[in-house]
């Protein structure tokens, strides 16, 4: 079944808001700022923290450790598997749109994916909010690992951050989990039915 050019629009839609979405989320898995303290020169991310106080903190940062078990809170260990899945989920996706111009049958389920893949990585950043709470300072100072992202306040919570500010990392996640709704809708809306 040939397609139309009505019919290619939201394909191509589809697939660039897909590899939009896989790419900031993949970002923002790599991003060292989804918190940044307003105190110290330190922040931290869902696999690295930066404690730089000479230069501004790039890409590759400190890791945590050599495992998921490493990164401090286990709200934060959950959040980097439902991210990480997410991410990886919305990026097969990429590859299996451009295989749904080809073979329209299995158009129906792409978008589900894509629709899953959002929703895993929202789910993440959820996570990682439950997480703030493990970022509270226990001794009033910064200090090395494991304890260092323990840069908020004291009154720092679940949800709530005192002394620190959510960074662009945790920012570039929630939009391309949006965006990933959004990639999930187009997909349903322009589903091609042999």
């Amino acid at each position: 079944m040939a397609m139309d050019s009505s019919q290619a629009w939201p394909l191509i839609v589809w697939s660039l808001f897909t590899a939009i979405s896989a790419a900031l989320c993949l970002y923002g898995i790599a991003s060292p700022s989804w918190i940044v303290s307003e105190d110290l020169e330190v922040s931290c991310g869902l696999i690295s923290y930066c404690a730089n106080t000479t230069e501004e903190c790039s890409i590759p940062n400190y890791k945590y450790g050599n495992g998921t078990r490493d990164i401090p809170g286990i709200w934060w260990q959950l959040a980097t598997w439902f991210a990480c899945l997410g991410a990886i989920l919305l990026l097969c996706c990429c590859v299996g749109i451009v295989a749904t111009v080809a073979c329209t049958k299995f158009n129906v389920n792409m978008h589900h994916f894509v629709c899953l893949g959002g929703i895993l990585v929202f789910l993440g950043c959820i996570f990682a909010l439950v997480g703030f709470q493990d970022m509270a300072q226990k001794r009033g100072q910064f200090t090395l690992p494991p304890d260092a992202c323990r840069i908020c306040g004291s009154n720092t919570k679940a949800f709530v951050l005192e002394n620190c500010n959510i960074g662009d990392g945790l920012i570039v996640e929630i939009v391309g989990a949006i965006l990933a709704s959004i990639a999930a809708c187009i997909g349903y809306a322009s589903h091609i039915r042999p």
